[in-house]
């Protein structure tokens, strides 16, 4: 009998996996991926920092989601302990280690060809979903820490033991009392706290509030923030301008990046440094250039600055980075010369060759908001441009999209305090051509900016091949421009044979992706079509002239039995059925229907296929069919007869941060891989 002892075992092995195996199975690989190789003795990394941002949140929201339902029973003797929550945190663990999927508490289903039992314990006198069990509330707490180390961003989401917000003592991360920092040395900045007062918050425009609390040990800011302000104009004074009144504001360094063949009307002000763009490189090897001679620990880019004043609060940014050691860049709002705000905060996603950016967030933190891209001014570690430099060659606002990109590979968060504004000559402009160069440096056929409308992109504008699929899908999705040519291929074929009255079925692998697809697998390197023996003469008509108009060839490797068709993207392979009298499976349909094959939608066209493709698939591939695996021919113990013992589980990517790795799609269900 299972207990709810049990339970609780379960559920802080759960803890334990999170806790151990990232150690274990990422310190002990190279991880040069992150962006940035770690120095030995130097893990500067949190170990949530090593698990790439999309990952940690999608985990997350399911351990969230598990502790949401906890939470709503926690402490009542009279609430149910639901089994599901084991089956939901057995994926979690599933997708963090594949190798652990025998490990999932009592509904395990154990994949046995000779029983598979579903789920055995449904009979058994286990405690899952009795009543007589009181959830305990600790668990909620577990898992809530889990979830906060997996994704910050949502800190603020907890359940009913969350701490209510004290506006009388609203300081960052209780440090307020404190005269250093968590380890000791003096802080950069001192903390703030909130007090409303109606009066002296200057109703009804409230410009105060948030007061820095008096503290000692602070060091100077110009020790702790370096400003560069980047190129707009050609005429020097104009960030001379800039510069100077930021001056007025701080007492700290400023570098000026000017234009090339900038012309000088002036002396440079005291305390600016102004650097000059080379002939020969571009904006992001200037601003590295610059970079380099920044010797604080935090740097304040400016791009595209038109005016500053007490609003640009730089110690407000800096603040926020002292608190929260996984985000490593803060900006603020931005105001145009138009009078037009933004916040800036953008969420990227990039899976599946397809990137999309939206304007807004999904969670925040002391009133920041937690953003993937940001379109306004910011404050970051001068580290991070060693640890995840700028790409090369490239000019304009593409510039920092790339970087963020990387920021987040790296593990790394970024947030907006839109408090903080600044102002702006203009915000800024992705042209056409801009994001084309930023698909093609991240081989995207889609993208949707967060201000027009959708973008795609041939697989020769980007630079994607669709010649070497073989190789490919071993651990990538096929991109969706080289799936369309497939299917291009494919059904002119299979035109061919409508044309010609020829039968057919889709077989083996074409049958698992009908079902559980609707199309071709994005992993499967070939096709698979059996027809009647006795058309085998009318197949021969197609290689000649008809295959040379889509640059295809056949292969005969049987005479009257088995033809291969070789064409740019794939290879398609026809079989004669010499079983059942040479007849297709519509013979087991009833009678009045063997004159109407089964078809199935494929590619966007009714296809024929074996008469019940669904239990053919069931029978062929045996147990979990409708999970994922690998093409038969890049597994170890793989075979075309099928049994996969390896469903539910991808091949481990060589670059683990590409958008299209198959371990970083669940190896279950097909929405996540449609192309919305």
């Amino acid at each position: 009998m299972i207990t709810l002892n049990t339970y609780k075992v379960l559920l802080a092995l759960v803890l334990l996996l999170f806790t151990t195996s990232l150690y274990i199975e990422y310190f002990s690989t190279d991880l040069s991926f992150l962006g940035y190789r770690l120095q030995k003795g130097n893990l500067e990394c949190l170990k949530s920092d090593l698990l790439e941002v999309d990952f940690r949140r999608r985990l997350a929201a399911k351990i969230a989601q598990v502790q949401l339902d906890i939470a709503r029973h926690a402490g009542s003797k009279g609430g149910a302990v639901d089994s599901k929550w084991a089956l939901q945190l057995s994926e979690v663990v599933a997708e963090l280690d594949p190798g652990r999927r025998g490990f999932s508490g009592p509904t395990s289903l154990k994949n046995y060809p000779s029983t598979h039992a579903l789920d055995k314990v449904a009979s058994s006198n286990s405690t899952t979903g009795s009543k007589g069990g009181a959830v305990d509330s600790k668990w909620a707490l577990q898992l809530r820490e889990v979830v906060s180390e997996l994704d910050p961003g949502r800190r603020g989401f907890s359940g009913p033991t969350s701490l209510k917000n004290d506006l009388s003592t609203h300081v960052l991360d209780k440090v307020a009392a404190s005269n250093s920092t968590t380890d000791g040395t003096p802080r950069n900045v001192c903390p703030e706290i909130y007090k409303f007062d109606k009066e002296n918050n200057n109703f009804p425009y409230f410009q105060k509030g948030m007061d820095k609390e008096k503290c000692t040990h602070v060091r100077k800011f110009k020790e702790i923030l370096t400003v560069l302000i980047i190129h707009q104009s050609s005429v020097p004074e104009d960030l001379y301008f800039i510069a100077k009144i930021i001056a007025k504001y701080y007492d700290i360094r400023i570098v000026v990046l000017l234009k090339k063949g900038a012309i000088f009307n002036s002396t440079v002000p005291e305390r600016l440094i102004s650097l000059e763009m080379k002939y020969s490189e571009s904006d992001s090897e200037a601003i590295s250039r610059a970079v380099e001679i920044i010797t604080t620990p935090f740097v304040f880019i400016g791009n595209s600055l038109s005016q500053f004043n007490n609003q640009s609060s730089l110690e407000r940014l800096v603040l926020v980075l002292d608190t929260l050691p996984l985000v490593k860049v803060a900006a603020g709002a931005a105001r145009d010369s138009h009078g037009r705000w933004i916040h800036g905060c953008l969420q990227q996603k990039m899976e599946n060759y397809h990137a999309t950016f939206d304007l807004g967030y999904y969670s925040s933190k002391y009133e920041c908001m937690y953003c993937d891209d940001l379109l306004t001014p910011f404050v970051t570690h001068t580290k991070l441009f060693d640890q995840v430099p700028l790409g090369k060659g490239l000019n304009g606002s593409i510039v920092f999209h790339d970087w963020f990109v990387r920021v987040r590979h790296a593990g790394h968060s970024a947030l907006t305090c839109p408090d903080v504004m600044f102002f702006v000559h203009t915000h800024p402009l992705m042209t056409d051509s801009d994001w084309k160069k930023f698909a093609q440096k991240w081989s995207l056929t889609r993208i949707k900016p967060y201000n027009q409308s959708v973008l795609e992109f041939s697989c020769s504008e980007v630079n994607i091949s669709c010649k070497a699929i073989g190789s490919l899908v071993k651990s990538f999705l096929i991109p969706p421009c080289c799936l369309k040519l497939i299917l291009r291929e494919i059904g002119y074929i299979l035109d061919f044979a409508d044309q010609n009255s020829i039968h057919y079925e889709l077989q083996a692998g074409s049958v698992l992706g009908a079902v559980k697809m609707g199309t071709h697998l994005p992993w499967d390197l070939d096709m698979d079509i059996i027809f009647a023996c006795d058309d085998w003469e009318k197949w021969m008509k197609i290689k000649d002239t008809y295959l040379k108009k889509i640059n295809c060839k056949m292969l005969i490797h049987e005479q009257g039995h088995y033809f291969v068709i070789n064409c740019p993207t794939l290879f398609y392979e026809f079989i004669c059925w010499r079983y059942s009298n040479h007849s297709l499976s519509r013979v087991l349909l009833p009678e009045e229907f063997i004159d109407i094959p089964t078809k199935i939608h494929f590619g966007g066209r009714w296809t024929s296929v074996i008469s019940n493709p669904g239990l053919y698939s069931r029978n062929r591939y045996g147990i979990e069919d409708l999970q994922h695996a690998p093409h038969w021919r890049h597994l170890k113990l793989g075979n075309a007869e099928g049994h996969y013992d390896s469903a539910g589980a991808w091949n481990k990517c060589p670059d683990p941060n590409h958008h299209a790795c198959l371990d970083r799609f669940p190896a279950d269900g097909s929405l996540q891989f449609v192309n919305r």
